[in-house]
């Protein structure tokens, strides 16, 4: 019966100060707050899910661990690969690599590829500029370069705008599933998740 519990007070309610702490939304996460808050305002936006076979992409990486480090490829990652295989898809599905900008839709000719990057200070989506021209190994270096730089805080602003797709990687976290917040003014965003361990179906009878 919710008429048997007790009246309460307004001032009951909030408690105790030593119950709770305030931390104040200020510089850089209350600007990602306020963009994502624009950016479901202002776009229709819908998810798409889908899966992938991973295991030729593992043995790949397996691969360039395994190579001479003088090609510049032992260090490289699943996000790299990630982030060249985008970078070049792109070019197949140019309709996705663009922004909405006064009431149009430009597209561009050439990937700027936005990263988003977890950091003490928030989210931060540093650009791989022209990432379409760039060989895995640069793509690679750039990548680990501008994460290092939003970590330590000394990223330049001028390398996180300009960005005309976005991928955003929670694979390292086991997220199975998401839902990615487009980076407005893009029209489009990548989220990728962990790899899972799943049945071979052409073996099962």
């Amino acid at each position: 019966d919710l008429h048997s519990f007790p009246t309460r007070r307004s001032s009951d309610l909030v408690g105790a100060a030593d119950e709770y702490t305030d931390t104040p939304i200020k510089g850089i996460r209350k600007v990602i707050a306020e963009r994502m808050m624009n950016s479901l305002a202002t776009a229709a936006q819908f998810t798409l899910n889908a899966s992938a076979e991973a295991v030729r992409m593992q043995s790949l990486r397996e691969r360039f661990k395994a190579s001479d480090p003088a090609m510049g490829l032992s260090k490289v990652t699943v996000n790299d690969l990630v982030l060249f295989l985008v970078s070049r898809l792109l070019k197949e599905f140019p309709f996705l690599n663009g922004v909405k900008t006064n009431g149009t839709i430009r597209l561009y000719k050439n990937v700027h590829l936005g990263m988003a990057v977890d950091t003490p200070r928030g989210l931060m989506v540093p650009v791989i500029r022209n990432a379409d021209r760039m060989s895995l190994a640069q793509i690679s270096a750039q990548a680990k370069l501008l994460a290092g730089e939003c970590q330590a805080g000394s990223i330049s602003p001028d390398l996180l705008s300009g960005s005309t797709f976005t991928v955003t990687n929670l694979g390292n976290t086991g997220i199975e599933s998401f839902t990615p917040v487009i980076n407005a003014p893009e029209i489009a965003i990548l989220g990728v998740c962990g790899i899972q361990r799943r049945p071979d179906r052409k073996s099962v009878v």
